[in-house]
């Protein structure tokens, strides 16, 4: 069986493209049938975000070509563009008709930025009724002939564990598969849950944003594009404001998809460990250490934090967990003879050095 069109179009497109490329975008036109055929094809190029025709910022004025293929033959179409700058991403979408044919095919691109984003920033603490200045140095002493101000913002906050709500997000949408990347976005679910056990109110205004409906923009509706925006310009996906940021939490936080995902999650963070206890950084590596040992310590901090909470994250095979993790650290420390211990300051602190692990002083 032979599946074909008899008349189709075939865009190369590249993989992404940077601010102030230039580059002759080329199409293939194939003509599978006993006839000749006249058309024309149209390039156009939208943003993402918005779905705005944006040809013009790349010096397509008119993205109209005409064509004529021979019967059983091909053609080419080239275009000439110049990346301009200030654009995240984009759509490419070529669209070719002749007679009663037509074909067509886009494109999500990221539009990378020739250059790079520097943040400074000064936290502000103040109490009631005081006042402070506070100055960014190097903003003001900045004398740079490149550089250029992308955006100076305040947050004010009365309750600081809003901080940790916004800061949760990052964790859940890390595309990696490390270990350490997986056992965050667990830690991410777990922490929200308990913050919402704490706060039912807050839980009350995710759920009003998630029943309104906020989150249909293009750019959440287009999976494929927002993969791409992960992968390759994480900063796209950056809240404009509170009220963005609001509407991610609402998706992100769910009750329902929450209970799910941090059950997925420890059940992807599982998998990961090795038979002698340890944690590779990535599947199918020798355990690591550090890895280990940041995982370890991570799990001390949030059963502490949890207290008696803990027992309604706590399975039988999380306690395995945990105690061949134990083992596998204990061992690593006991491969090496030449080991200093002592005790210091009034609260009884054990350090332990290791430099051969580490080549540095590690501290326990």
């Amino acid at each position: 069986m032979v599946t074909q069109k008899e008349f189709s179009v075939t865009p190369n497109y590249p993989r992404f493209l940077r601010e102030g490329d230039e580059l002759n975008l080329q199409s293939k036109l194939s003509n599978l049938t006993d006839k000749k055929l006249s058309g024309s094809a149209e390039l156009q190029i939208l943003d993402a975000f918005t779905n705005e025709n944006i040809s013009s910022k790349f010096g397509v004025n008119s993205g109209v070509q005409n064509f004529s293929l021979n019967e059983n033959g091909n053609g080419e179409l080239t275009w000439k563009l110049k990346v301009p700058d200030n654009v995240s991403s984009i759509i490419l979408k070529v669209v070719a008709k002749a007679g009663a044919y037509s074909d067509g095919e886009q494109q999500a691109i990221a539009v990378l930025p020739n250059r790079m984003l520097v943040t400074d920033a000064v936290p502000v603490f103040v109490k009631e009724g005081e006042t402070k200045t506070f100055v960014l140095d190097n903003l003001k002493n900045n004398t740079s002939a490149t550089a250029s101000n992308v955006s100076n913002t305040l947050e004010l906050t009365t309750n600081p564990i809003w901080e940790i709500m916004f800061a949760l997000p990052a964790l859940k949408n890390d595309q990696n598969n490390s270990a350490d990347v997986i056992f965050n976005k667990w830690f991410a679910d777990v922490l929200a849950s308990e913050i919402f056990k704490a706060n039912p109110k807050m839980k009350t205004v995710f759920e009003e944003y998630q029943n309104k409906g906020l989150l249909n923009s293009n750019l959440e509706k287009n999976q494929e594009l927002k993969q791409l925006l992960l992968e390759e310009t994480p900063w796209a996906l950056e809240s404009k404001n509170e009220g963005e940021q609001m509407q991610k939490l609402a998706l992100l936080f769910d009750a329902n998809t929450m209970r799910n995902s941090i059950s997925q999650d420890w059940d992807d963070f599982k998998k990961l460990q090795n038979p002698d206890g340890g944690f590779s950084w990535y599947a199918g590596y020798p355990s690591s250490y550090g890895t280990s040992l940041y995982i370890l310590k991570n799990l001390g901090k949030i059963n502490a934090w949890l207290k008696d909470n803990v027992k309604d994250y706590q399975s039988e095979d999380q306690k395995q967990l945990v105690t061949k993790l134990i083992q596998y650290l204990d061992n690593e420390i006991n491969k090496y003879a030449d080991v200093k211990v002592k005790t210091s300051g009034p609260t009884g602190r054990l350090i332990i050095w290791i430099p051969e692990i580490t080549g540095k002083n590690n501290i326990l």
